[in-house]
Order: structure tokens, then C-alpha cells, then sequence
């Protein structure tokens, strides 16, 4: 077979990123800027945040004690309130309000398309209950209070040792030049951490458009999937001052094929689901194919608390691979050689999953998982973006197929992972 008609394929490369000129820390200058500089803006807008709560901690001991009664409900499953809520209390709202917080505030809204909630995390509430047995997280908002001390947490996990902040004789949240919180000092003192909620306000995805495949390949029906029975988290891979482990999941469903689309490469086939919200259009031999990618937050599995790490509780989970998989946010195949897909809500192409299991961290984190192509010789390595500051707990791949096909072997059944980080049994269905 010839094949002398056919364009080149273009390799597309991660780009280097340039610095943004001008005033760096805007939020339109967020897309390019180095992750220092995002860093930087991060800290930047939390401080103004964190200048009004501290006001009104010192001036109102009731404020102090909301805090704490809001933290305790654990609304996301760690001591954490989020800085709106706080707004939207009649009692506080007035106070809260300044100019400063709502600038902000606002700066994390619509950031590189995502919604990202300021919020007040209390380690030593997350400390005594992984360390006590009969800790319950009881609500109350009669408890006296010491006066916080302040850390504004730029989510940079190396970091172990932050400057705290306290205000001064006139009212400003200062940096204290002898205060520095470690883990153990945030634990056992009242220190407020100000950061960002973890889990984004996620914006609306388009679906995708209509593309054209490469290869004589079958619409895929619902699938024999397989799921995780069993998981046991065995490393934290979290700051102390982010609080619990949020283990999710991102996926890439492909076709086993030696030429599956790499998402740097343009390279033939396969559907990639890869920055959120965002569109990419590849140039194939025959056409092309335009796709919505979204998963590179992930989807989550299971929050894991800090005793469950702390004492690498089993636990049960029956987590399907394909929970809540949006089929309007991956590519379609929709007509070739007169195979026609409908279209499907919830559909599933291709006959192999890549997958990364990670700890999410909140903007602006972000990682790549490389998983190697198994189909006889190829030598692609398929790279899943993630967000979060630390390398993932385990990435894999297998292999699904339609209800009643026998030709795909499901190769998860009866599979026992253990991992220095995590544990975990799958299951076929």
C-alpha cells in the first residue's frame, strides 16, 4: 500500500513558556507566567484576603468562634470554611466586604477559565482528630479563642516552613521576622492557613465537534468495565497545612493501537481528554479531528483523612473506571467507513483506558504522568496531564470492551497493586 499522498504529521512539542511583560501578577497574565510568578500572584491576592479576616478576628472574639463552628462541619471533608460563606453571613458580611478581600477574591475567579474559592484551613483541628480516637468534630460557637496567627499558603509542597503573619500596632498584617510555623507549631497553636479550596468551580465544557477517523475501528457500546474494590493510601503526598488526601483520577480513553494519538505529537488515533475546558484541533492524514479535553482536574475517588493515612486503613471503594464520564467532553467518532456512533451522551471510544490516580492540589499546581503505549511496536508514551504538586500515586492502563466481545480481555481482572505510596485491588465486572 502506498502512501505518498498523505501530509506529514506535525509533532507538536510542549512549549516554553515566555514571561509575561508588563504588570506580571494580572490575572490575564496568569496563562504564560512561570509558576513562580504564579506563585507570587497566588500570595499576592490571598494577603489581601487575609488582611480583612485578621481585622476582624482581633475586633469580634464571636468571628473567632464562627470560624471554628463553620470549620468543624468539615463541609468538603477537612476543617476548612471558604472565605464566601463568610461573606454571606449578615453578621460579618459588612466587616468582611473591603475593597481588599473583594479584589481578591475576584482574582481567582475566571483564573486560566476555572473558579477557585479562597478559604480558611485549621490544622489543629485536623491534627487532634487524626491523633484522637473519640474526637468528634462537635459545633459550637462558644469557645474563647486566642487571637489567630496568619499563614497565606502559596501551594508549593517543598516548602515546609512558612512565615507567619500578625497584625501590627496599626492593624496591618505583618510577616513576624521570629514566627515560623512548621507543622508540629501549626498543629498545636491557632494558626490560620489561607489558601485555596481544592476543588475548583468547574466551568462548563463544549462538546466536541465532528471528527473523522484513521483507522477501520467499531463504535464502542457500553463496556465490561472494571473497578477499584480496595484502596489503602499509604503516603500522605499533602501539605500539612492543605489538610486531608483527595485521591482522584484522570483518564485517557484510547484505541490499542501503535500509532494512539499522543497529545505532543499528533500521531493517528485515539480520543485524549487532557486541559479543562480547553479545545485542540489536530491535522490527520484524513481529516481532522477537533476535541473538548477536560479531565485534567481530575475526578474524585475518595477523600482519605489523615488517620486513615496515618494508620493505612483498607478501605472499600467500588469506584468504577468510568464514573462519571462525560462523553460531551470527548472526542466522537461520529461517521467513518459507514460505522456511525450516534452520538451517545455517555459514550466510550476506543478499547483502552489510560489512567493517573493522584492528590489533587489547588491552582496553580500541575504535573504529567508518562504511561508507554503497550500495543506491539510502538514506543509512544502517552502523557496525562494532572494538578497536583507531587508525582502521582500509581498510572497505568487497561484494556475494556464491549458487553459480550470477547476479543478484549479485560487484563484488570483480579489485580492486586502494591505500591510504595497505595494499595489497591481491581476488579472486572
Amino acid at each position: 500500500m502506498h502512501y505518498a499522498h498523505l501530509q506529514p504529521l506535525v509533532l507538536v512539542t510542549k512549549q516554553k513558556r515566555c514571561p509575561p511583560t508588563g504588570n506580571l501578577l494580572t490575572k490575564e497574565n496568569m496563562v504564560k507566567a512561570t509558576m513562580e510568578q504564579k506563585r507570587a500572584y497566588r500570595t499576592e491576592n490571598l494577603q489581601k484576603i487575609a488582611q480583612s479576616i485578621a481585622v476582624l478576628a482581633k475586633k469580634d472574639p464571636g468571628f473567632r468562634s464562627h470560624v471554628i463552628a463553620e470549620a468543624r462541619k468539615k463541609f468538603d471533608g477537612d476543617y476548612n470554611v471558604l472565605v464566601k460563606i463568610l461573606m454571606e453571613n449578615p453578621s460579618y458580611a459588612a466587616s468582611l466586604k473591603t475593597k481588599g478581600l473583594l479584589q481578591g477574591h475576584q482574582a481567582f475567579q475566571q483564573l486560566e477559565g476555572e473558579n477557585w474559592e479562597p478559604q480558611i484551613y485549621i490544622p489543629r483541628l485536623a491534627a487532634k482528630e487524626a491523633n484522637d480516637n473519640h474526637y468528634q468534630a462537635r459545633v459550637t460557637e462558644n469557645e474563647t479563642l486566642p487571637e489567630p496567627q496568619f499563614l497565606i499558603y502559596d501551594g508549593n509542597e517543598a516548602t515546609t516552613v512558612y512565615q507567619g503573619y500578625e497584625l501590627n500596632s496599626y492593624n496591618v498584617l505583618t510577616p513576624v521576622p521570629d514566627l515560623l510555623i512548621d507543622s508540629a507549631y501549626a498543629e498545636n497553636n491557632e494558626v490560620w492557613v489561607i489558601s485555596l479550596n481544592e476543588d475548583p468551580n468547574t466551568a462548563t465544557c463544549t462538546p466536541s465537534a465532528e471528527g473523522i477517523s484513521s483507522l477501520p475501528l467499531t463504535c464502542t457500546e457500553p463496556v465490561t468495565t472494571g473497578y477499584f474494590q480496595h484502596m489503602k493510601i499509604k503516603d500522605h503526598k499533602e501539605s500539612v497545612f492543605a489538610g486531608g488526601s483527595d485521591i482522584h483520577i484522570a483518564r485517557v480513553s484510547s484505541w490499542f493501537h501503535p500509532q494512539s494519538r499522543n497529545p505532543f505529537t499528533n500521531e493517528i488515533q485515539g480520543w485524549y481528554t487532557f486541559e479543562k475546558g480547553t479545545e485542540r484541533e489536530f491535522q490527520l492524514p484524513q481529516g481532522k479531528v477537533k476535541q473538548c479535553v477536560n479531565e485534567g482536574n481530575g475526578v474524585l475517588m475518595r477523600r482519605f483523612s489523615k488517620r486513615e493515612v496515618n494508620r493505612q486503613t483498607n478501605v472499600e471503594i467500588n469506584w468504577d473506571y468510568f464514573k462519571d464520564w462525560n462523553g460531551q467532553c470527548r472526542s466522537r467518532q461520529q461517521i467513518s467507513y459507514g460505522l456511525d456512533c450516534k452520538s451517545k451522551v455517555n459514550e466510550i471510544s476506543g478499547n483502552i483506558l489510560y489512567y493517573v490516580i493522584f492528590e489533587r492540589d489547588a491552582w496553580p499546581s500541575e504535573n504529567f504522568a508518562g504511561i508507554p503505549n503497550p500495543a506491539p511496536g510502538s514506543t509512544q508514551i502517552m502523557d496525562l496531564k494532572y494538578r497536583s504538586e507531587q508525582t502521582a500515586y500509581y498510572w497505568s492502563y487497561f484494556r475494556h470492551s464491549n458487553q459480550g466481545q470477547s476479543g478484549v480481555i479485560n487484563n484488570f481482572r483480579n489485580t492486586n497493586v502494591n505500591h510504595p505510596w497505595i494499595e489497591f485491588t481491581s476488579r472486572a465486572k
